[in-house]
């Protein structure tokens, strides 16, 4: 990707809180999968809104999901079917 694109993707109009607030919000069922860098949000994030399952990548960067696929698949299938049997 283009530096000038990835840039675009990252100037959006939004404070940090405002993702916080779309979470806490959320009341559904949420799946938050991150890197180390973000494991203490993640912590913060499931111990302040109930029904949040948190999973680390210690092993992967910023995409997981090519890093770490099969890892990655299952967790959204298994997330995915939890959210059948509720």
């Amino acid at each position: 990707m283009p530096v000038e694109s990835s840039i675009a993707l990252l100037s959006y109009p939004f404070v940090r809180t405002h993702w916080k607030e779309i979470a806490h919000g959320f009341k559904k069922p949420l799946l938050y999968i991150v890197t180390p860098q973000f494991e203490e949000q993640a912590q913060n994030l499931q111990k302040n809104r109930p029904g949040t399952q948190v999973e680390v990548f210690k092993n992967a960067g910023h995409t997981l999901f090519v890093d770490e696929p099969e890892r990655f698949n299952e967790l959204i299938l298994r997330f995915a079917q939890s959210l059948l049997t509720r």
